[in-house]
């Protein structure tokens, strides 16, 4: 157990199996939704700098992008896992299990780590390739990727520091250590990649050295934090004794939650296949639509991230009514951001869309995006919100399903027969991306309303 001797001074922290539930949604909510605007930030200023470098470095960073994304979807997958086992046991006090579990968590953000980087570098030429990377574009972006894949030791290891904090209700504590992170990104990525100062000058894998030297230090913070132990929690090195049937369990909820992500990255490159027929413009005009789409999911994001949180830790509590209403308060509070992003995008989406491009076809049909698309906005909140919430409870498996019926039943093959074989051609595309967020939201609320995640055993 962790003594008062080695915890770590701080605020009494908030009990989310008592009191407000409003209130502890936005105290869970409001650092993750300033991390995910900072990141996003981050992405278009490291975008930019790299666009001063040419046509061939933005095209590397792209396709090295569409690469990682796996990585980044198995590390997603594993921090759903976490939160729901740590938010479990944190609500029904087992401090100790907790505590055991904890060096299951880093060691397997570890062997992710490990088996991506063999996986990927073993391959690195061919994979470039496949994605149409050649020339020039090929040999950035294999310069590119053998730096950040060592990298990413760093983010294999924080970000599963930071599944431990938001399990046990701390939010804050990967907000500091994040954007910290993005704040020395955002310095030493101008100075490794233009060479500034005397620093040296790397173009394209300057980007990889600056995201290294800049998530060492809170990587390191974050484990000192947790062997010092914090909210009853702490990393101790006689833990390190791996039971295989413990970590099973966590896998078995992981996996599934990692699938998530890969359903989402697979079904959006076969999208943009199906895309790419009609040529550049439309191709700019659903990366256009999905960005305004993001920018209201990332709201989602924070409170279906809280969802999750509360969730579990009022399972473990067996305050299995008090979930029950976390999830439904939370939608009512997104819903008024899903409808009143739907009225913006439905009355104003020309000026929304020149705000991103100007082209007068991707203008034209980016209105017609939002017109086919935004309608559904309200149901895509309901699915989101859902989903955290079974993935709180450990019912990964089912937003896993939803997810793959949504993507690969009804977004794909809908965009593509009424875009091939109907007379409503490019707005089938719009159809079928639509068709997901409504398969989503009705799918998601009915296997809510059943109840079977109030009962899921996670650990």
């Amino acid at each position: 157990m962790v003594t008062k001797e080695n915890m770590i001074k701080q605020k009494k922290e908030i009990d989310l199996t008592n009191g407000n539930i409003l209130y502890n949604l936005f105290y869970l909510s409001w650092p993750i939704l300033v991390l995910n605007i900072i990141q996003n930030t981050l992405s278009v200023v490291d975008v930019f700098l790299l666009g001063k470098i040419g046509v061939t470095a933005m095209s590397a960073i792209s396709i090295s992008y569409t690469i990682l994304s796996l990585f980044w979807s198995s590390i997603g997958g594993l921090s759903a896992g976490c939160i729901a086992v740590v938010s479990r046991l944190s609500g029904e006090k087992r401090y100790d299990e907790l505590n055991r579990f904890l060096p299951i968590v880093i060691l397997s953000g570890l062997l992710v780590w490990i088996l991506n980087g063999i996986i990927i570098l073993s391959f690195l030429e061919p994979i470039l390739t496949f994605f149409g990377a050649k020339g020039e574009t090929l040999e950035l972006a294999k310069s590119y990727m053998k730096i950040i894949l060592i990298g990413f030791f760093n983010p294999a290891i924080l970000f599963m520091c930071f599944a431990i904090f938001r399990g046990i209700g701390l939010s804050v504590m990967p907000f500091y250590l994040l954007g910290t992170s993005v704040i020395l990104q955002m310095i030493f990525m101008p100075l490794f990649i233009f060479g500034f100062f005397g620093f040296p000058k790397l173009g394209l894998p300057g980007s990889a050295v600056a995201y290294i030297v800049a998530t060492t230090g809170p990587t390191i913070a974050g484990l000192i934090i947790l062997f010092n132990g914090i909210k009853n929690v702490q990393l101790q090195i006689s833990n390190f004794k791996i039971n295989f049937i413990n970590w099973l369990k966590y896998i078995r909820i992981s996996i599934p939650a990692m699938t998530q992500g890969w359903i989402a990255n697979i079904a959006w490159l076969f999208l943009l296949k199906i895309v790419s027929k009609y040529g550049d413009n439309l191709i700019a005009t659903v990366g256009v639509g999905s960005r305004i789409d993001v920018m209201l999911m990332m709201i989602g994001w924070a409170i279906g991230s809280s969802v999750s949180i509360m969730v579990g830790h009022n399972l473990g509590a067996k305050e299995i009514k008090r979930a029950e209403e976390t999830a439904i308060t939370a939608l009512k509070v997104y819903s008024f951001f899903t409808l009143a992003w739907f009225l913006l995008c439905f009355n104003f989406g020309s000026l929304i869309i020149k705000a991103f491009n100007t082209n007068q076809d991707v203008v034209f049909w980016g209105s017609q995006y939002l017109k086919f698309v935004s309608p559904f906005y309200l149901l895509m909140g309901v699915g989101l919100i859902t989903a955290m919430a079974l993935n709180g409870a450990g019912s990964t498996k089912t937003t896993m399903v939803i997810n793959f019926i949504a993507f690969f039943i009804f977004q794909l093959p809908i965009a593509f027969i009424l875009s091939e074989f109907t007379s409503v051609r490019e707005n089938g595309i719009f159809i079928g991306i639509a068709s997901a967020f409504v398969f989503q939201g009705i799918a998601g609320w009915i296997m809510f309303r059943k109840g079977g995640w109030k009962y899921k055993k996670v650990y």
